[in-house]
């Protein structure tokens, strides 16, 4: 499975558009993660790294065969 990080928060972003396509070139064989569908935890170095939703993102990151971060670009930067 390939999984595609969409990590603008912008619905109407060129990232996530290019997210979408991506998908849709792959077809059946990859996932979408879609960071403004998910409420992550504040990061403190410590506990966050127990909440649920970063488990499950581990697990998801280990198990892909390829990974694509779409990501806007601020100040030249991610």
């Amino acid at each position: 499975m390939h999984l595609i990080f969409s990590c603008s928060l912008n619905e109407s972003s060129n990232s996530r558009m290019m997210a979408e396509h991506a998908y849709n070139l792959y077809c059946k064989d990859a996932k979408i993660i879609d960071f403004q569908k998910i409420a992550f935890p504040i990061c403190d170095g410590d506990k966050c790294y127990d909440h649920p939703i970063v488990d499950e993102l581990k697990g998801e990151i280990s198990n892909a065969s390829s990974i694509l971060i779409t990501s806007p670009i601020y100040n030249y930067d991610l």
